[in-house]
């Protein structure tokens, strides 16, 4: 273990002590993950026996341990367990929200990840975290009969993401249920339906649902708005059969925005990374060709002002190939548009066997005017 790297406090005994004024300790960020700070091996001149480790962690505090209580840290190996691990009695860092049949779908495929606990509202759902709404006619019922939720959120995370499927009914309810929540950093993850397959009421209301969930987000009142479509990744999966066929799609969408937050949330290894205007939380996401750099987008978004790329790579991919850095700037530079006003990029050390990236696209223009 090095001064850089990532290491977990391993559980071990603590010794009773008084505390005084709330005072921090190092045993309270046991099965949490910090970068080594400074390794002390002797002390005025003496060895120290056994060293003592400094770790800091996200918060600013910094606990010394001895080399036997920590572990070093892959943050993208196994099992992505890349969050800070709460301590015991406090929440997960993070939330998901599912609303109606494809929102509580995709919520379902976030189950497979430790980091999340997952909200289910629908007709008919049950279980742990599941909220059952009469069945209604139109989604001008759904929307005068939203139910009040406070209790059902008593232990909502204070931050989450609400994933909602523009072409049911049942998202007549996303306003009131967005307004009850209001206090959270809450991201939208909005499944949006293709138009032509809505008529009458049902497109009108699609239509000011999305535009009010955009200008939401442009004001800040909500973090982000993450737009994808069905039509767009079913053409990057190709060849989907006509059963599991959402399950595929619905898979897809949840592991990357997983891994975008795991990246966004794990230190990379080089980049260049620049700050996010607060006027372009509309978004989509999308995979990323780490050889071409060719993006594969879930949504056509117009007039995009911002990307972000992220490149998990092999260690021995960064070790071995030594043009890598200035291919990558090249292909950068290739993308740089006059109507673009940023680009970030970074790259992430794994032990996965082959390289994957993703990209996020950011734009402050309201979809769907036209």
């Amino acid at each position: 273990m090095k001064v850089g790297d990532l290491a977990i406090v391993l559980p071990y005994e603590v010794k009773l002590r008084a505390r005084w004024n709330n005072e921090t300790r190092s045993e309270d960020y046991i099965g949490q993950c910090g970068t080594v700070t400074e390794i002390m091996e002797e002390l005025c001149g003496q060895p120290l026996t056994p060293p003592q480790v400094y770790v800091e962690f996200g918060d600013g505090f910094v606990g010394s341990y001895s080399p036997d209580k920590l572990e070093k840290y892959n943050p993208l190996s196994i099992d992505e367990d890349y969050y800070i691990t709460p301590r015991k009695g406090e929440r997960r860092i993070m939330d998901i929200i599912g609303l109606g049949e494809a929102g509580c779908n995709i919520a379902e495929c976030f189950r497979k990840y430790p980091q999340y606990n997952i909200y289910k509202i629908d007709v008919g759902v049950e279980g742990d975290k599941c909220f059952n709404v009469p069945k209604q006619k139109s989604a001008e019922d759904y929307e005068s009969s939203a139910p009040n939720l406070s209790s059902f959120f008593t232990e909502l995370s204070e931050e989450a993401i609400f994933i909602v499927g523009g072409a049911g009914h049942i998202s007549g309810m996303t306003l009131a249920i967005l307004e009850q929540i209001k206090d959270r950093k809450i991201s939208v993850l909005y499944i949006r339906p293709n138009p032509k397959s809505l008529t009458g009421k049902k497109k009108l209301l699609e239509r000011a649902t999305f535009g009010i969930l955009q200008q939401y987000a442009r004001s800040a009142l909500l973090e982000d708005v993450h737009v994808v479509s069905n039509e767009n990744i079913a053409k990057i999966i190709g060849n989907l059969p006509v059963i599991g066929y959402y399950d595929k799609i619905n898979d897809l969408i949840a592991s990357t925005l997983h891994f975008i937050n795991v990246f966004n949330r794990t230190k990379h290894v080089y980049g260049m990374v620049e700050e996010r205007e607060n006027v372009c939380r509309i978004s989509t996401i999308g995979l990323l060709d780490t050889k071409t750099s060719e993006e594969k987008m879930f949504y056509d978004l117009d007039l995009i002002r911002e990307k972000s790329y992220f490149y998990a790579l092999n260690k021995s991919t960064l070790l071995n190939e030594s043009n890598m850095v200035s291919t990558l700037e090249s292909q950068i530079e290739e993308k740089k548009e006059k109507w673009l006003t940023k680009i970030s990029y970074r790259l992430y050390s794994t032990d996965y066997e082959n390289d994957f990236g993703y990209c996020v696209q950011r734009t402050s223009k309201v979809q769907g005017e036209s």
